[in-house]
Formats: C-alpha cells, sequence, structure tokens
C-alpha cells in the first residue's frame, strides 16, 4: 500500500495492484456457507450467462447446484468446470482450510461473478446489481 493509504486505512486500486492479487478470485463466507467471488478480466472472459444457469437471483441461486458445473479442489488447485467440462477456472486462489474444508463437506460452493475486473470494483458491481450467482458441485 502507498502511504496514504495506509495512513488513512483506504485500500486504492493501485495497492491493490501492487499485492499481485488483482483479477484473482477470493473466497468469502455468504451467510455461513462458502463463496468464491471471481473477478471478469478483459482478457480472459469467463461465460455468466443465464443460459448456463448463472442468475442474478440470490433465491434462485440456494437451490439445487447446478448439474452442469463442477468444482474440483487438489490440494490448493482448484478447478471449476462448466457445460461441456469446459475448464472455466483453473488457478490457486488463497483459500483458507475452513473455507475448503466446508466447500468439501458441503459438497457445494457459491460462485459470485459479474461486470468487475478487480477488488475495487465490485462494491459497485454489487450496488448496481451487475452481480450473478451459481451454485456448483465439489469434489
Amino acid at each position: 500500500m502507498t502511504g496514504a493509504a495506509v495512513r488513512t486505512g483506504l485500500s486504492t486500486y493501485a495497492s491493490v495492484r501492487e499485492s499481485g492479487y488483482d483479477g484473482v478470485p477470493w473466497p468469502e463466507w455468504l451467510h455461513g456457507s462458502p463463496a468464491l467471488v471471481v473477478p471478469q478480466l478483459p482478457d480472459l472472459p469467463r461465460p455468466i450467462e443465464p443460459a448456463a444457469g448463472w442468475t442474478d437471483s440470490p433465491q434462485e441461486a440456494s437451490g439445487h447446484v447446478h448439474p452442469d458445473w463442477q468444482m474440483t479442489l487438489t490440494g490448493r488447485q482448484l478447478t471449476i468446470t462448466g457445460p461441456g467440462s469446459a475448464v472455466w477456472f483453473a488457478g490457486y486462489p488463497l483459500l483458507a482450510r475452513d473455507w475448503i474444508r466446508a466447500a468439501v463437506v458441503r459438497h457445494q460452493v457459491l460462485l459470485v461473478s459479474g461486470a468487475f475486473a478487480s477488488i475495487d470494483q465490485f462494491r459497485g458491481a454489487a450496488q448496481a446489481r451487475a452481480l450473478r450467482l451459481l451454485l456448483v458441485g465439489v469434489r
């Protein structure tokens, strides 16, 4: 973080970019359940269309896991496949043991994505109701 950001306690876009985590998915807890927030990067678009099961309704996303989507955890590597077993995400987001344990025990994770490419754009996307949700199975 820059000196001014540290003194004021504010996170800035520059400090997030400097951290190396800008654009990287991050884990969250929503109502006590594991969720993974996945930014949409301009050079790596990830489809989030309703036809593939994505919704903007928390009620619709809290039902059953979507049968065409799967999340696999292998150690710290996380892979998400969508319709046709196409890889939607593969990487090593920073996941805590408690989050991994909850995802495995519950056999599901809520994916959150939308019109944001970085952490600092997430709040604006949420306020604009531009987030999309999808409940996926975990194995």
